[in-house]
């Protein structure tokens, strides 16, 4: 019995305390801030055009190179209301191997009065162009142009090799170098595969303050040749030489333009690696995204000119 009394009030107080902290409880509860909802995942393909496309996600890219003038700036356009990296901006490239970057033909002939060698350099190793830090350069010491290379469009042969060495110590950088595979005579490239091209090129038609600070990346699709139909040309194309890619959504039409020229149109193929299947060449003057398809070099059509100009002479091969 008197254990009975000792022990009642204490399971009553017990009681009472598991209320009072649960009603505690509720109220902090219904009183703390609602947890903001999670970010949204970045698209995965472009639903604009490189001409104002999306922003390539990190470690998407990073075989991509920028060809980059260092002349004085004496020896460029005057144009005080572009920043200083925006005039300097001259083409993309790809990184196949070390020391090995594959782009252009055209990238590859300077402006009159300006040397490759001395007036250039390519740069990686970050997404944004605007900040020189955390970029590594390269100096250019050797230029393999495709002797069957003529201007004009759509260009025949529109490919040049540049072997590059490291200016000064690696330093570490966000978007380390890496090499893209390139494709082999067993690799099946779909008639009409999805392919994604990246670029520092303009966001609009001959506007050349709107070349990006970012890396941009758009999906298109490739088109037979036989049936590309180019706006303000009727020269046909070799599919030997070219590829032809144009909007994969007529609703969102995507595209490359000036300044993209030389990077890369990749493909995402067996066991998701990515391979270089292409180089920006050549589009119709002024339609940038205005729907007309636009040329790339074909890479698998010149494999065998790339290992010999590796190992050939400077210049014409």
């Amino acid at each position: 019995m008197g254990r009975d009394r000792i022990d009642r009030p204490a399971r009553c107080e017990g009681d009472q305390m598991k209320r009072l902290l649960l009603a505690g409880f509720v109220m902090l509860t219904a009183a703390a801030p609602t947890p903001p909802p999670p970010p949204t995942p970045p698209p995965e393909e472009s639903n604009g055009r490189i001409v104002g496309g999306v922003p390539a996600l990190p470690g998407s890219a990073r075989w991509q190179v920028e060809l980059h003038r260092i002349a004085a700036l004496k020896k460029l356009p005057v144009d005080r209301e572009r920043p200083e990296w925006q005039r300097r901006h001259v083409c993309g490239g790809a990184w196949i191997a070390p020391g090995w970057v594959l782009t252009a033909a055209h990238c590859a002939e300077p402006e009159t009065g300006l040397d490759l060698k001395a007036d250039y350099i390519i740069r990686a190793g970050s997404l944004d162009i605007s900040k020189s830090e955390g970029m590594r350069t390269y100096r250019i010491v050797r230029i393999m142009i495709h002797k069957g290379y003529r201007p004009g469009g759509p260009p025949p042969h529109d490919i040049a090799l540049l072997r590059v060495e490291a200016i000064g110590p690696e330093i570490p950088v966000a978007e380390p170098p890496e090499p893209i595979a390139l494709p082999s005579a067993a690799t099946v490239l779909p008639a009409n595969a999805l392919v994604t091209v990246t670029g520092w090129g303009y966001q609009a038609v001959n506007d050349n303050k709107s070349v990006p600070g970012v890396l941009m990346a758009a999906r298109l699709q490739l088109i037979p040749t036989a049936s590309c139909a180019i706006t303000g040309t009727s020269r046909a194309l070799d599919p030997d030489q070219h590829l032809c890619a144009g909007p994969s959504d007529p609703e969102k039409p995507t595209d490359s333009c000036q300044g993209d020229s030389g990077g890369p149109l990749t493909w995402q193929g067996p066991r998701r690696r990515w391979y270089l299947v292409g180089l920006v060449s050549w589009g119709p003057k002024n339609v940038c995204g205005g729907g007309s398809p636009g040329i790339y070099t074909n890479v698998a059509a010149h494999l065998d000119w790339i290992e010999r100009a590796k190992l050939g002479p400077e210049g014409r091969v």
